[in-house]
C-alpha cells in the first residue's frame, strides 16, 4: 500500500512541477543534450520497447492470457484484465488532457497528436 501511495505522490508532484516554466526549460535542455547520444541501434531498440505498450501489442497479448485463464477457469481474472486495460487507457487520456504538456518539437522520433505526459506506454 505504501508503494502505491508513494508512486501516486511522486506522480502528482511531477504533474505539478511540469507546469513550472523553469522545469519546462530544464526538460527541453535535457532533450537537447540527449540528441547528441542518439544512435540508430538505440533508437530501434527503444521504438521496439515502446511498441510493447501499444494497443496493437497489448490486445493480442490479452487475448492469449484470456485463453490461458479460460483453461484454468479464471473468468473473473480475465474480466479484471480487460477492465484494468480500459480504465488505464481512459485515465491516461483524461490525465493528458488535464496536464496538457505539449510534446517537445525538437527533432521528434515519432509524431503523436496527443499530449506527452503521462506517457501511455509507460502507464
Amino acid at each position: 500500500m505504501y508503494k502505491a501511495l508513494f508512486s501516486a505522490a511522486v506522480f502528482v508532484i511531477m504533474a505539478i512541477l511540469i507546469r513550472i516554466p523553469a522545469v519546462q526549460s530544464f526538460d527541453v535542455s535535457v532533450i537537447q543534450a540527449l540528441e547528441s547520444v542518439r544512435h540508430p541501434v538505440l533508437t530501434a531498440f527503444f521504438k521496439a520497447l515502446t511498441e510493447l505498450g501499444s494497443s496493437g501489442f497489448m490486445l493480442p497479448l490479452m487475448l492469449a492470457i484470456t485463453l490461458v485463464l479460460a483453461v484454468y477457469k479464471k473468468a473473473a481474472a480475465s474480466l479484471y484484465l480487460y477492465l484494468l486495460f480500459f480504465v488505464e487507457r481512459t485515465a491516461n487520456e483524461a490525465l493528458k488532457d488535464w496536464i496538457a504538456r505539449e510534446r517537445p518539437v525538437i527533432n521528434p522520433l515519432v509524431h503523436e497528436p496527443s499530449h506527452s505526459f503521462p506517457s501511455g506506454h509507460s502507464m
